[in-house]
């Protein structure tokens, strides 16, 4: 596979870290398709010689695009470009199972374990209205899109509609929205969205395949009922380099 690159273009003896315009050399061929899903990039010596650096230069250029997921290394086989990432909605109200059918996409949902566990996260704690080291209720879920797991989930249900952990396993996995709905009748909740990067656990590397302890993005979700009362609380864990995230909004000037 040869790489569309212009010398004249990309001067790599002046324009910033050498490692960078090489990354991005190798995404534009991604983005333009001469590189296309499950190609094999041109080997270490082949791109060493093309933009004339070191072999240290160019495993930099793909760390970065592998840490992106746009290339994925396989043993012995060389490195790759990855599947083609899809779009996937993550501040929709509808709740994941609705946001993933909007997009187009098949969700499935496994409940991993319905636990009574010791609460150590004071922020936690704080929006449940528990003391730090009291029970929380707490449900695990692995999300998939389209046959690919996309997403850790650690639900906590608040004391005052525990009877969510009366549900099946079953009634559980078909969405806690529409759980939400039979056993309350009512959809109307507020919520708040967190955005943070954090380090995975051993169940979330193990559950999402993760190779390393690297950080990925953690969403924490918060819910309310109408009179302000605490519904659950969610930290969702992402897999990156699978789905490009986004979330929508109209301005209202």
């Amino acid at each position: 596979m040869t790489l569309n690159f212009d010398r004249e273009e990309y001067n790599l003896s002046t324009q910033g870290a050498r490692y960078r315009q090489i990354a991005k050399v190798i995404s534009q061929n991604i983005s333009t398709g001469n590189l296309k899903p499950n190609d094999r990039i041109p080997t270490e010596p082949e791109l060493m010689e093309l933009f004339g650096c070191s072999r240290i230069t160019i495993r930099a250029a793909i760390k970065e695009l592998v840490d992106k997921g746009q290339l994925v290394r396989r043993q012995g086989l060389g490195t790759f470009v990855t599947k083609e990432l899809k779009n996937l909605s993550v501040n929709d109200c509808a709740g994941f199972t609705d946001s993933c059918i909007r997009d187009g996409h098949i969700p499935m949902t496994k409940v991993i374990s319905f636990w009574s566990v010791p609460m150590e996260d004071p922020e936690i704690a704080e929006f449940l209205g528990i003391e730090l080291g009291s029970m929380a209720n707490q449900v695990c879920r692995l999300r998939f899109v389209d046959d690919e797991p996309l997403l850790y989930e650690v639900n906590y249900v608040s004391k005052e509609y525990g009877s969510l952990m009366e549900a099946s396993r079953e009634e559980w996995e078909a969405g806690l929205y529409a759980l939400l709905v039979k056993q309350y009748g009512s959809t109307r909740i507020e919520g708040r969205r967190y955005y943070d990067c954090g380090k995975p656990d051993a169940n979330v590397r193990t559950f999402l395949d993760l190779k390393t302890d690297d950080n990925i993005l953690v969403v924490d979700d918060l819910h309310w009922d109408l009179s302000h009362k605490p519904i659950f609380f969610s930290r969702l864990y992402y897999k990156p380099g699978r789905f490009r995230l986004y979330s929508s909004f109209v301005s209202m000037l």
